[in-house]
């Protein structure tokens, strides 16, 4: 989620329940919500452009898959580590 807050601007950002990113340009938003009984990440988004809407889950749900494989891989290096 901090990698989130990171690299998207201030004035675009809500962090009440998860990050809840604002396009303002397109009259839409994206929340990124972590559950909180699961290791599980929801993704809503909110437009009256549906396209708009398909590409931006598509999108995040690309960048929080990412971020969750770095995460495993550091986690394993780290493992391998101190294995020895």
């Amino acid at each position: 989620m901090r990698h989130l807050v990171e690299t998207h601007p201030v004035e675009c950002l809500e962090l009440v329940d998860g990050v809840k990113i604002f396009d303002y340009h397109h009259d839409s938003w994206v929340l990124i919500l972590p559950d909180a009984g699961e290791p599980l990440v929801h993704i809503f988004a909110n437009s009256g452009d549906r396209g708009w809407v398909d590409d931006t889950l598509r999108e995040y749900r690309v960048r929080v898959q990412e971020f969750v494989d770095q995460e495993q891989t550091i986690e394993e290096e780290v493992y391998a580590e101190s294995s020895y």
